[in-house]
Parts: structure tokens; C-alpha cells; sequence
């Protein structure tokens, strides 16, 4: 077999390792909803990346989660995520200027 057939075993093995982790720990909690379910509730929550020119010439780009809605509150609770410590970004990237184009 090819490294990459490995490779896309290996992560299917995985991903199906995962989801079964996520739906047992919810099932011990009483929550047995299934994935697609859980999906579609999770899926909402999204992130806002905001970007800012400075005066120095770069832009700061800045990655927030927003706050859950109560259900997806819940499930983060139950699978042990602190949704107030989900992790945000600070990037800071050059600004294209019409000289460096």
C-alpha cells in the first residue's frame, strides 16, 4: 500500500475514534442526540476576525469566538470545554502598500 492510502485510513480511524469519544461522553451525560444533530446546534457558533490598519503600516487581525447559545453551552459543559477560555488569535501581517506592489 501507498503511504497516502495509510494516511487516509489512519485519519478516517481517527476522525471515527473522535466522534465516537464526543457522542459516549454526551450519552453518559444523558444527552443522546446523534452527530448530525449535534452538528447542526454546533455549527452556529462561529468566530469574527476583525483587521485594523495601524498607523505603522501593518494590519492586526483579531480572532474571537462569539458566545454560545444555552444548548451549545450544554454540550460544551458536558464534554468538559470551558467555552469562556476557547482559544482567540492575534495576527499582525504587513500592509501592501501601492510602492510594494
Amino acid at each position: 500500500m501507498r503511504p497516502l492510502i495509510f494516511a487516509s485510513i489512519f485519519l478516517t480511524v481517527l476522525a471515527y475514534q473522535l466522534l465516537r469519544f464526543i457522542t459516549y461522553t454526551l450519552e453518559q451525560k444523558g444527552d443522546h442526540r446523534d452527530w448530525p444533530r449535534l452538528r447542526r446546534v454546533l455549527q452556529t457558533h462561529c468566530y469574527a476576525t476583525v483587521s485594523m490598519p495601524t498607523r505603522s503600516g501593518t494590519i492586526v487581525h483579531v480572532r474571537r469566538p462569539g458566545t454560545p447559545e444555552r444548548c451549545q453551552q450544554q454540550i460544551y459543559e458536558k464534554l468538559g470545554i470551558n467555552w469562556n477560555t476557547l482559544p482567540t488569535k492575534k495576527i499582525t501581517a504587513a500592509l501592501k502598500t501601492p510602492a510594494t506592489l
